[in-house]
């Protein structure tokens, strides 16, 4: 007597993390699409690291950001910056920040999604879908 199987045969491995689909996007940073999740993840991660006085990476994330280019964000205050990445993984400082930055106040309000990508030298521009772009 034949037994069929158990389980079924295991599914093939994706080879690269499927893109949402650009209607998906909240945000847009070069070629990187961002949905509200994946930012709200990337603060939630910034945020618990800043109120536990923790920094991740050689340059030490997240930190102070400065604002040097004059962003018009619709939240007040002091400024985080925090790297979101593009494969959908936490920043860790395993790997290097990226080029995309989620930008958060000293209250954990989102101020914008901001990116290196389309900047001259180390300066930010905003991302696509930022309401204060």
């Amino acid at each position: 007597m034949i037994h069929p199987p158990r389980h079924p045969p295991p599914r093939p491995l994706a080879l690269s993390t499927p893109t949402p689909a650009k209607r998906d996007c909240a945000y847009v940073c070069g070629d990187n699409c961002y949905t509200t999740e994946a930012v709200a993840a990337a603060q939630a991660d910034g945020w618990k690291l800043w109120e536990e006085w923790k920094t991740v990476g050689k340059d030490e994330y997240p930190h102070r950001y400065e604002d040097y280019e004059g962003f018009d964000f619709t939240v007040g205050g002091y400024y985080v910056e925090f790297p979101i990445l593009y494969d959908g993984e936490i920043f860790t400082g395993a790997t290097g920040p990226g080029a995309d930055r989620v930008i958060f106040n000293y209250k954990d309000e989102l101020a914008g999604v901001i990116t290196h990508t389309g900047a001259e030298g180390d300066d930010f521009v905003s991302c696509e879908g930022d309401v204060f772009a």
